[in-house]
């Protein structure tokens, strides 16, 4: 699922503008609700999906002036992407929820690397001029806080809540992108 979800977003995103590429991959709030009422046979409570909606519209709002649809490869791309990451999250629910945060964390991880590893080298390989001390020190950062712990976070509440009450929370992802970039770029 971190191979495909990713994958997919990050060829995706490629070809499709930044407000597109968010809007598609954050309608993943959505539909993970929509498959968690077949699926898991969750109920959501009013407060939750009014939540959801709200967290989407306020979504297309920071990014309706510059919405651009153009390569409609792209956004099947991200639009897959968000079902891979739907289904995922929907298994992990249903299958793995009762084990270890951390071990699931670690082995989902771990089966993802030899994947990237062909991908990366079927892409042309690593590029060794990036292999400097700045980047190093971003990857690490992106590895461990922006990959290994946000998804321990993702997993610990998705073994104690319901995917329903806690979706619209990552509508706050975009939304704090948006203010940390003024600060940052």
């Amino acid at each position: 699922n971190i191979s495909g979800f990713m994958g997919l977003w990050f060829l995706g995103e490629t070809t499709v503008n930044a407000s597109m590429t968010s809007i598609i991959i954050y309608s993943y709030p959505l539909i993970v609700t929509v498959i968690s009422f077949f699926v898991l046979h969750e109920e959501a409570k009013f407060y939750n999906i009014i939540g959801t909606i709200t967290g989407f519209t306020g979504l297309i709002i920071i990014f309706a002036g510059n919405i651009r649809i153009g390569n409609y490869t792209g956004i099947l791309l991200l639009v897959l992407s968000a079902i891979s990451w739907s289904i995922g999250t929907i298994y992990y629910k249903k299958y793995f929820r009762s084990y270890s945060a951390p071990n699931v964390n670690s082995l989902q991880l771990l089966y993802a690397l030899p994947l990237i590893i062909i991908l990366t080298f079927l892409e042309g390989g690593i590029n060794h001029s990036l292999l400097n001390v700045n980047f190093i020190l971003i990857m690490i950062y992106m590895g461990s806080l922006g990959t290994a712990v946000a998804y321990f976070i993702f997993l610990q509440l998705y073994g104690k809540y319901k995917v329903t009450s806690i979706s619209s929370y990552f509508f706050l992802v975009p939304a704090l992108s948006v203010i940390f970039s003024l600060f940052l770029l």
